[in-house]
C-alpha cells in the first residue's frame, strides 16, 4: 500500500435491482480504473456490485471490511486486500474510537448482538479510511439501514458524500471520483 492512495467507500443496500447492480459495477471498474482503492462491506447487493466491477480490473484494489473473516467468503477475490474489523479486539485505541463512531450513530447500540456490533464497527472503519463515500440506501428501512448508519458517520467525519439513490447519473459519480483521484 502506498501512501498516498485514495480510498473510496463504496457503501449500499443489499436489495438492488439488475439496473443498479449494473450501474454500481460499471462505478466499481471506474474507480479502479482510475488508481483508486475501492473499499467496501461485502454484502450482497450494492457491495458486491461495485466490488464485482473493480474486481474485473485489479482484485488488488479492492479492500474488504469483514466483520468476521468468513463474512460472505465466496464473494471474496484472490488479491482482494481483507480487513478483518474482528480483529480491532487486539487494538484497544482503535477498537474505542470505531465502537464510539458506531454507537453514536445507531439509535439502539445497546440492544444489538455481537454480531450486529461487529457490521456496524466494520461500517465505522470503512467510512473513517475513505476520501470519498458512494452510498446507494435502502428506501425501504428506516433511518436507510445499515447504509443509513454509514451515511450518518460520514456526516459526523466531514466525508464527501454521494447518495447514488438521488443521482444515479454516472457521468456525474465518474466527475466525483475523477476528483479525489486527481483525474481532472
Amino acid at each position: 500500500m502506498l501512501c498516498d492512495e485514495k480510498y473510496i467507500a463504496c457503501i449500499g443496500s443489499r436489495e438492488i435491482s439488475t439496473e443498479v447492480a449494473e450501474a454500481l459495477n460499471m462505478l466499481g471498474t471506474y474507480i479502479v480504473e482510475s488508481g483508486t482503492v475501492l473499499i467496501s462491506g461485502n454484502a450482497k447487493g450494492s457491495d458486491q456490485a461495485f466490488a464485482n466491477g473493480g474486481n474485473s480490473i485489479d482484485p488488488t484494489m479492492v479492500m474488504l471490511y469483514l466483520p468476521w473473516a468468513t463474512y460472505e467468503k465466496q464473494a471474496i477475490k484472490e488479491g482482494n486486500r481483507i480487513i478483518d474489523v474482528s480483529l480491532i479486539d487486539k487494538v484497544p485505541v482503535r477498537k474505542a474510537r470505531f465502537e464510539k463512531l458506531a454507537s453514536d450513530h445507531h439509535p439502539a447500540w445497546n440492544k444489538l448482538t455481537q454480531g450486529v456490533h461487529r457490521l456496524m464497527l466494520r461500517n465505522a472503519a470503512i467510512i473513517a479510511k475513505a476520501d470519498l463515500v458512494l452510498a446507494y440506501p435502502s428506501k425501504n428501512k428506516q433511518g436507510g439501514g445499515g447504509t443509513g448508519h454509514g451515511i450518518r458517520i460520514a456526516n459526523t467525519l466531514g466525508k464527501s458524500i454521494l447518495d447514488l439513490s438521488k443521482v444515479l447519473n454516472i457521468e456525474s459519480v465518474k466527475s466525483e471520483i475523477a476528483k479525489i483521484s486527481n483525474l481532472q
